[in-house]
């Protein structure tokens, strides 16, 4: 033992004490081919090859060719955990890329929320992935369920066979020109908070998948659609979807006086391709109208073009951000998703960049040799995402007594504002009237 003033010089010059950086957690990215088709559409494996074709592919890996000009050669992608070819079922699509985040979204200890999204280009089965065939959830045939149904399925065999009291919901969500919308609550407008959390949102419960199928026909029947040259409309099929969707399970179960709560959000983006692909007519000048509804705050004009450009757009910022994401993660410095100035998709998808939830993609590709240059993209697109490793937070049981009394006092505050109506003009709280 020294005295303080007498310590030694090794002692003193020391470096303070480094706080052990907190464990990263990988993003998952998986693929999904689909299966030829000769039906004269945009996904005709007959039509005219382009620059890039897909060569082939592993259970780990795909295979892109190139031949232009003087640019000739293969490019092998790694990053994908599995490919799915077009021989795999929707239950091997669920078992693969989506069961073990199940078991991350309904254990008790240590349990974190999770987002799922699906990216690809029109009519390359992101739909059909998510939700499952048409004929399959009228028919209740479980073999052509998608993601979505069986997520719900297996919450509510796992919280049965617990023998815990628990609550799910689901609430359903259209990202669509720059706005955000309830599908389930007749198409009103809600509110993301700069915790990525939906505000004003109908919640619907889940108490048997009887409930699942309902929900799904509401979210189909709101969502937005719209024939286009490379996923046509035809009798029951709707045409191809015009705006990103995202269905939001949040599971609250209760034990030993406390309650723990958490969301499985799985995103079903809009295609990807460039407007050539999904146009009748000439071009426009689509770009430069967006550019004047967000200088001037007007509404973005609705054409078949200016959805392409905006869904363009908005999958752009999103890549921008993973990668300004993972360069933020990798040095352990802080990383705030973007909060002004942006649409309320990247507000929402931010969690699954501060490390909010756990995320994963699957990316869907289309064999047709005339649409391999949208393959290039999205291959490139998913190994970004690949990279992307976040601190991803997990969700304590919080103490019941506690969050009553806290949801009390903030319902007493909240009618007591109501009440009090709008602030005045130029005040700060005026943006939330």
């Amino acid at each position: 033992p020294y005295p303080p003033d007498r310590l030694p010089t090794a002692v003193l010059m020391a470096p303070p004490h480094r706080l052990k950086k907190p464990p990263l957690s990988s993003s998952e990215v998986y693929v999904r081919i689909r299966p030829v088709v000769r039906d004269g559409g945009g996904h005709d494996q007959d039509g005219n090859a382009v620059a890039k074709t897909i060569e082939g592919w592993s259970e780990k890996s795909v295979t892109l060719s190139t031949a232009y000009m003087f640019s000739k050669g293969s490019s092998k992608y790694s990053f994908p955990r599995r490919v799915f070819g077009p021989e795999c079922t929707q239950e091997d699509v669920y078992m693969g890329a989506a069961a073990g985040a199940v078991d991350r979204f309904a254990r008790w200890e240590a349990s974190q929320d999770v987002m799922l999204l699906a990216y690809g280009q029109t009519g390359t089965g992101k739909t059909t992935t998510m939700f499952g065939f048409e004929r399959a959830l009228a028919s209740g045939d479980e073999a052509g369920w998608g993601l979505f149904p069986r997520v719900c399925a297996e919450t509510l065999a796992r919280m049965r066979a617990d023998g815990c009291p628990f609550m799910l919901t689901v609430s359903a969500l259209e990202f669509y020109m720059m706005t955000c919308t309830d599908l389930l609550g007749g198409k009103q407008p809600v509110h993301i908070d700069d915790a990525h959390r939906v505000v004003g949102h109908t919640r619907q419960r889940i108490e048997s998948v009887d409930d699942v199928l309902p929900a799904i026909e509401t979210v189909n029947s709101a969502r937005t659609t719209r024939s286009t040259r490379m996923n046509r409309a035809g009798g029951e099929h709707a045409g191809s979807s015009r705006s990103h969707c995202a269905l939001q399970l949040t599971l609250a179960r209760v034990r030993d006086g406390r309650v723990c709560e958490t969301t499985f959000t799985l995103v079903d983006l809009a295609g990807a391709e460039r407007p050539s692909k999904v146009r009748e007519g000439p071009a426009t000048s689509a770009e430069y109208e967006i550019w004047q509804a967000e200088l001037y705050g007007t509404p973005v004009p609705d054409s078949l073009e200016m959805q392409t450009v905006m869904i363009n757009y908005e999958l752009f910022l999103i890549g921008t951000e993973v990668l300004r994401a993972t360069e933020k993660h990798r040095a352990a410095a802080p990383y705030a998703p973007p909060r002004q100035s942006t649409t309320p998709l990247i507000r929402f998808l931010g969690a699954c960049l501060d490390g909010s939830c756990a995320t994963a993609m699957i990316v869907t590709l289309s064999q047709a040799p005339q649409n391999g240059w949208e393959s290039w993209f999205s291959l490139n697109y998913g190994n970004d995402l690949s990279k992307l490793a976040c601190p991803v937070r997990t969700q304590p049981p919080r103490n019941i007594s506690k969050e009553l009394r806290e949801a009390e006092s903030h319902a007493r505050e909240t009618a007591v504002a109501v009440a009090a109506g709008p602030p005045p003009e130029g005040a700060p709280a005026r943006k939330y009237w």
